[in-house]
């Protein structure tokens, strides 16, 4: 897990410090309101905020995980700070995929080989796609001579919340797949392989100085 963490770390750099006084999120006493369902909320949020004084604390990030008890697979799609500016931005794709025989780590970084859709989740990455289609998840991974094609069937109501942190901090919670199946289809140094399983798929976005 070491690649993960040093994501982990990148995102404790580029959030820095803030003092200015942030107005775009409005709440109320309880410090957080209910996200109801809504496709639109698995699609990209950045544009929303884009000129929010703290933007440079921006994150965003959708995750899968699909394991069975063997076997498991995790994938995260991550975007931080300033999406308009390649200086002030990443985004990045890791994942991980954990058998008894080997553990499989990759990672793409970039800081403007990505797009992202404002109407459905559809993230593109590099190579790699995290999208919905037909009510079903698909993930396509091509990192590093890893290729990953994930299929997701989901299940249960979707949920989500916004909370206040501190001061302008703020972050949102939107659980798109709360359970479910999934299948990947793996090309590894030559071998394929298939993995099935219980599947998971939320969604993560914010403006805060720590994630």
């Amino acid at each position: 897990m070491r690649i993960f963490l040093l994501l982990i770390i990148f995102f404790s750099i580029i959030a820095g410090n803030g003092s200015i006084k942030n107005e775009t999120i409005k709440f109320s006493s309880e410090n957080f309101y209910m996200i109801n369902e809504n496709s639109l909320n698995d699609s990209a949020h950045f544009k929303y905020y884009e000129n929010d004084s703290h933007i440079i604390h921006w994150y965003e990030w959708w995750y899968a995980n699909l394991k069975n008890e063997n076997e498991s697979i995790i994938v995260m799609f991550l975007t931080a700070g300033d999406l308009n500016s390649p200086l002030k931005c990443m985004a990045s794709v890791f994942i991980g995929i954990f058998t008894k025989e080997k553990n499989i780590e990759k990672v793409y970084f970039t800081n403007k080989d990505f797009k992202l859709s404002y109407e459905k989740c559809n993230v593109n990455i590099g190579r790699n796609r995290f999208y919905e289609e037909g009510n079903l998840y698909f993930i396509v991974c091509k990192i590093d001579g890893l290729e990953a094609v994930i299929k997701l069937y989901p299940n249960g109501l979707k949920f989500g919340n916004i909370t206040k942190l501190k001061d302008w901090q703020w972050m949102a919670w939107y659980v798109a797949m709360p359970y479910g199946k999934g299948e990947a289809e793996i090309c590894y140094e030559g071998k394929e392989f298939v993995l099935k399983g219980n599947a998971y798929h939320d969604h993560n976005w914010g403006i805060a100085k720590k994630i």
